[in-house]
């Protein structure tokens, strides 16, 4: 006997074509690839979809999605092109031609560029601290460690990044 899937909820097709942009750019970040932050994203989507109860229940649904993408990202199931970028080809590839007339523009390209050094659980914290601009408290629920750790996996990943820098280039 075939198992009929349930329609969609229209709330939740409706969440997932507004959402679907913005945390497509939060896994490009974490990933820092393309393909692998559609597959990270496509994933957790689906499980909107099917948990989507549970997601619309939820104060955020954006936190609630985000520390789903976190998980699945830190979980280690992703191919291993997105752990194995060299500072310099991210940078590279980050800075381009063309650098960002701003300087807190280019202060953020050049970390995203340099965040292929870190972990997954510093670069997730260091994406949704500084890049997605969350509170602490956000952080450390995303995920899944204390508020005290998320200062100390910031000043960690940030001393680790420090020595990558040239003299020239802005710190944000």
């Amino acid at each position: 006997m075939r198992r009929r899937w349930p329609a969609t909820p229209p709330a939740a097709e409706e969440y997932v074509r507004a959402a679907g942009p913005r945390l497509l750019q939060f896994a490009r970040r974490l990933t820092l690839h393309e393909a692998d932050a559609e597959d990270l994203v496509q994933d957790s989507l689906v499980k909107v979809l099917v948990q989507w109860r549970r997601v619309s229940a939820a104060d955020d649904p954006d936190r609630y999605v985000r520390r789903l993408i976190v998980n699945t990202f830190l979980s280690g199931r992703r191919p291993a092109r997105a752990r194995t970028l060299t500072s310099d080809a991210a940078v590279e590839r980050r800075l381009g031609s063309s650098p960002p007339p701003d300087e807190a523009v280019q202060a953020r390209v050049v970390l995203e560029g340099l965040l292929g050094v870190l972990d997954a659980r510093s670069r997730a914290v260091l994406v949704l601290r500084y890049l997605e601009d969350q509170p602490d408290e956000v952080v450390a629920d995303v995920v899944g460690i204390s508020t005290g750790n998320v200062r100390v996996v910031a000043h960690r990943a940030l001393a680790r990044l420090r020595p990558l820098l040239t003299a020239d280039e802005p710190v944000g």
